[in-house]
């Protein structure tokens, strides 16, 4: 009975190992069906995110450096309201975006202890802007940005999945052209943005524990 249920064991061991990298990103599109791009861009992170987002809501092909000519800002890295007037230029010069017309892309910050609730609720509300996500095993989910310290300096990602499970507890984050599965304490730390003066910088901007999504 043991050595039968050994295989089966050491299966979903490998299985766990594996996600806790990331899922298998090639040429921007990643194996559960979400994007991420990879930017050139000097301080392009702000970019990349709003490529992510463009590129799944609208199903169209968009790269940070296209999503560059749409906003600016003369700040080390992107503000806040930047990367929402981003998200604003392009839906309404994109006919690929038609749905999301009406709708505002803004940033809301929330308390450390409810910051994962609101994230895993935001991403599994089902709107009929949601985009699908078969492929994780859900109907749908809906991609959010949100701004972190990384490496001890401001950085925006795309999440487009919280794993939250008897086993694990995991933040799937798409940045750089690759999809990381980060621990909720870990990524909770990240997304407090504390630290040094570019944590400043970005704290000041965009505030801790915040959430940009589709209203």
């Amino acid at each position: 009975m043991i050595t039968k249920t050994l295989p089966f064991i050491f299966l979903v061991s490998l299985l766990l190992l594996q996600n806790s990298f990331g899922g298998y990103c090639r040429n921007n599109n990643c194996s559960d069906g979400t994007i991420s791009r990879s930017s050139k861009i000097k301080n392009g992170c702000g970019q990349e995110a709003v490529a992510n987002i463009i590129s799944m809501y609208c199903e169209t092909n968009m790269s940070a450096r296209m999503a560059n000519y749409f906003n600016w800002d003369i700040t080390p890295g992107t503000r806040a309201k930047t990367i929402e007037g981003y998200i604003r230029n392009i839906v309404g010069s994109h006919s690929d975006c038609n749905r999301l017309l009406g709708l505002r892309f803004k940033l809301k910050n929330y308390k450390k202890y409810n910051f994962l609730y609101h994230l895993k609720r935001t991403l599994r509300k089902n709107n009929f802007y949601s985009i699908d996500y078969t492929k994780r095993g859900r109907g749908t989910t809906n991609p959010v940005i949100v701004p972190t310290l990384w490496d001890n300096e401001g950085h925006y990602v795309t999440v487009v999945d919280v794993i939250h499970n008897k086993y694990r507890c995991e933040v799937v984050v798409n940045h750089w052209g690759r999809q990381e599965f980060i621990k909720c304490n870990d990524f909770l730390k990240k997304a407090g943005v504390r630290g040094n003066r570019m944590a400043w910088w970005t704290r000041k901007s965009t505030g801790s524990y915040g959430i940009f999504s589709f209203h």
